[in-house]
């Protein structure tokens, strides 16, 4: 009897309604931000300079070229909350979530007001990319095949040799390789102090 209850309440926590709050408010900005049409999208994108507004540097991550790019990085986050719903499912898991997605914004608006080439930035794909690394770290421990697949594919995506996205680019979209870089590079060391202080909690139990 109590082995049965202890695994219906696994089953029901696997993503606690805080965690659920936090990713069905991602999706709600991304359908806000839809590309609807152009003047609807120049509304939020940023021009990656000092002389707009900041909170285009938050609306921007959420602002997408086309339903193509939307619809992808909609997936994306999808197949994200899927792969690591089971190792979410800890008290601490929102707090991580909320720390590590804070960080990657900022650590991504940083690159784009001060080395980003580019004249416009838009799209959730930083942030995503950012996720998939965190993720991948923080979660190792518990299914090493899946985050190895993983980091192979940030890899691949993220080196400079070959085109991996062709996809991408045929939609007339230009590929922010080196925010998506910035992204993962910021995850690292979040993911790292997690699992720092998880294992500093384990060792005073």
């Amino acid at each position: 009897m109590q082995t049965s209850e202890s695994i219906k309440t696994n089953v029901s926590n696997r993503l606690g309604t805080p965690l659920k709050a936090l990713y069905s408010s991602l999706f709600l900005l991304m359908l806000f931000f839809a590309p609807y049409s152009e003047s609807w999208t120049a509304l939020w994108l940023t021009t990656c300079d000092w002389n707009q507004d900041l909170w285009r540097y938050v609306s921007a991550h959420f602002t997408h070229w086309n339903l193509s790019h939307l619809t992808m990085n909609m997936a994306g986050l999808m197949i994200y909350i899927w792969l690591f719903m089971d190792d979410m499912n800890h008290k601490s898991a929102f707090k991580e979530q909320s720390v590590s997605i804070l960080f990657i914004l900022v650590i991504s608006d940083s690159y784009l007001l001060t080395c980003y080439k580019l004249a416009t930035y838009a799209g959730f794909s930083g942030i995503l990319y950012g996720l998939f690394a965190f993720g991948s770290i923080r979660y190792w421990k518990s299914n090493p095949l899946i985050c190895n697949l993983i980091i192979l594919v940030l890899v691949l995506q993220l080196q400079p040799w070959l085109e991996t996205t062709s996809f991408i680019a045929e939609q007339g979209i230009v590929i922010a390789k080196n925010v998506h870089l910035v992204a993962v590079l910021s995850a690292i060391p979040v993911a790292v102090l997690f699992l720092f202080k998880e294992k500093k909690s384990r060792l005073l139990i």
